[in-house]
């Protein structure tokens, strides 16, 4: 993260350990990466809570449907719906938060 502008830096290389994580996924199988337990996969009725995620906040269906809407250019007068109100969540330990982007959040 660049300490001037209170932003991440995209440019700078990852830490060992994500290198390493990322590694050990990209050589899984589709049935392994489907039993991880430390994938979180809200299907599975997992916890968000025990991967370390909290809740920061959550999307209207309204704005969910809209966006769709415009992405896939549908009629507005079309009653389609594409997904009730989302949860966002966002990893507590994630290094490179800012106090900054923390604060945007609430």
């Amino acid at each position: 993260m660049s300490e001037e502008t209170g932003r991440y830096d995209a440019h700078k290389k990852p830490p060992s350990f994500i290198k390493d994580v990322y590694k050990r996924y990209q050589k899984l199988s589709t049935n392994e990466l489907d039993q991880d337990p430390k994938i979180l996969e809200f299907s599975r009725n997992a916890d968000p809570q025990d991967h370390a995620m909290v809740a920061v906040h959550k999307i209207p269906q309204a704005t969910i449907t809209s966006a769709c809407h415009q992405l896939l250019s549908f009629d507005n007068s079309e009653q389609s719906e594409f997904a009730q109100e989302v949860q966002v969540y966002e990893a507590k330990h994630l290094p490179g938060q800012s106090e900054s982007d923390a604060a945007i959040l609430q």
